[in-house]
């Protein structure tokens, strides 16, 4: 079974209060099949063109096989018939690798932690993606566990979208979790964007990197 991830990210509906929203996204689209951890996740970066949900909402599922466009469709039906929801977009993952610090437990993240993920497109030839998969595995990951506060690391290959497809959505996204105080932009940090394999792997990117910060929230 192919375990995985389903993102959605979703406009606020206009008629719930702060703490209904919050409550409704606690058990909102729960007919995903073999769910086994929620993020419920505030954006707290920059409200740019390209970055235009708040919201996100991130299933992690036991077998991505089970989600298709009619499950899709029948969420959206549950939720529209108590809530008018604007935009929607579903973006489902498959997982190629997680790693954790060794002292923690990984579903135990504090309220406040910060997510970041980070989605990435290399162009799409074996030599490239190779080599995108070994600069990962190598070098990127190793420097990213010794930031101050990195709690756990993943990564993913889309493997559909569903929805209004109003975000961009990158074919891979890491995803990495770190404490509230942590060392995001410090030294440990920039040694992960500007090496020159990092350098390189940018420069072989068939679209500009798609990175968003989050607040999980419960």
């Amino acid at each position: 079974m192919p375990v995985g991830l389903l993102r959605v990210l979703f406009d606020r509906p206009s008629s719930l209060s702060d703490t209904d929203f919050l409550a409704w996204r606690q058990g909102a689209f729960s007919k995903i099949p073999g769910v086994y951890l929620v993020d419920i996740l505030t954006a707290t970066d920059k409200v740019e063109e390209a970055k235009p949900y708040r919201y996100e909402n991130s299933y992690h599922v036991e077998d991505t096989s089970l989600i298709n466009n009619d499950l899709i469709q029948s969420l959206l039906s549950a939720e529209n018939g108590s809530h008018a929801l604007g935009k929607v977009d579903f973006h489902l993952y498959e997982r190629i690798e997680f790693n954790e610090r060794e002292d923690i437990e990984p579903r135990q993240r504090p309220v406040g932690s910060v997510v970041i993920t980070a989605g990435m497109s290399p162009i799409d030839t074996e030599d490239i993606i190779k080599d995108f998969y070994d600069w990962y595995q190598k070098e990127h990951m190793p420097i990213l566990r010794d930031v101050p506060g990195w709690r756990t690391g993943s990564r993913y290959k889309r493997v559909a979208t569903f929805g209004d497809n109003a975000e961009f959505a990158s074919p891979y996204v890491a995803i990495h979790v770190y404490n509230p105080e942590n060392g995001l932009g410090g030294e440990q940090w920039t040694k992960s964007i500007k090496s020159p394999w990092t350098k390189k792997v940018v420069s072989r990117l068939a679209a500009p990197s798609h990175r968003r910060e989050w607040k999980l929230e419960v």
